[in-house]
């Protein structure tokens, strides 16, 4: 099995729309997109700027880490939320 891991934030849970993240994160309305759909991974700046304007917050509560596994021709996911 071949594996690889995402960091995912938990913002989008948190009823917050893409514009807004956009501004809160300081990356384009495009870029945010493109992180929910799964095709742009979070980066530095990202994780900084959200981190400065959430600070009430741990990293935990806002980001998670989802591994995936590949087995076969598929993925198996497993979600670490804690």
């Amino acid at each position: 099995m071949i594996g690889e891991c995402r960091l995912r934030t938990r913002l989008f849970e948190r009823g917050y729309s893409m514009s807004e993240l956009a501004v809160i994160a300081g990356v384009s309305l495009c870029q945010i997109y493109r992180i929910r759909q799964g095709k742009r991974e979070i980066n530095g700046k990202f994780i900084a700027n959200v981190l400065r304007n959430f600070p009430g917050y741990k990293f935990e509560d806002l980001f998670y880490v989802e591994r995936r596994e590949r087995q076969g021709r598929g993925w198996l996911h497993s979600i670490n939320r804690d």
